[in-house]
């Protein structure tokens, strides 16, 4: 996907995630530009500090004729400017989750999920092995206070993944192997949660186990 591409616009990129991503692309030496209708602090100034966020809102001439590749966020409609500037130019458009599989297409990702704490199990599992010298890749939905920022390289032999509400037609990254940490359950949540696991275990190979069971994983076939 990133074959040939040098230069990317994220729409809808002051996200946790897609800000994360979008800095790791412009730290491997990518041209990034993006745009958000509303960014908030922290992700706000660390975006714009990185020359990645120009301004506040959408607008048609952000997608330039150098763009190569455009990743639309979760809120990123069809009448997006941007988007509809994009599908004039012929500009390969792909989507956040997308973009995500085809980074980690070769490695295996651990995917934490559930109703509540999966930034916190996340950040820990991370900060374990980090400290056990595996240096992993991450990418946490906020910025742990024991880690520099809320991604490293993802393209590593581990990473490690807070999942986000991920579409329903969209595979969880990770070909080689997926496993996925299931921190909890919300009654409100159930149907979709259980649908989205049906769904996974369709899609990918894994083992999933609660957290709080880490010791006594137990498969899922």
């Amino acid at each position: 996907m990133l074959e040939g591409v040098k230069k990317i616009h994220f729409i809808g990129v002051a996200g946790v995630a897609m800000s994360a991503i979008a800095i790791e692309l412009k730290e491997q030496g990518y041209i990034v530009t993006g745009s958000d209708d509303e960014a908030y602090d922290p992700v706000k100034s660390i975006i714009e500090r990185k020359g990645i966020l120009k301004k506040a809102g959408y607008d048609a001439t952000f997608i330039t004729e150098d763009v190569d590749l455009v990743v639309l966020g979760r809120h990123a409609f069809l009448d997006n400017p941007e988007y509809t500037a994009a599908k004039k130019k012929n500009i390969k458009i792909v989507s956040f989750p997308e973009l995500l599989e085809d980074i980690l297409k070769d490695y295996t990702v651990i995917c934490v999920v559930g109703t509540y704490a999966k930034t916190t199990i996340t950040a820990i599992i991370t900060w374990i092995l980090e400290t056990a010298g595996e240096h992993p890749g991450y990418l946490i939905g906020g910025i742990p206070k024991n880690l520099e920022k809320s991604s490293a390289s993802l393209n590593q032999s581990i990473s490690l993944l807070r999942a986000m509400n991920i579409p329903a037609q969209t595979r969880i990254p990770g070909r080689n192997s997926c496993i996925t940490i299931l921190t909890s359950l919300f009654s409100q949540a159930l149907n979709w949660i259980i649908s989205t696991c049906i769904r996974l275990i369709k899609n990918t190979r894994k083992h999933m186990f609660n957290y709080s069971k880490a010791l006594n994983p137990m498969p899922v076939s």
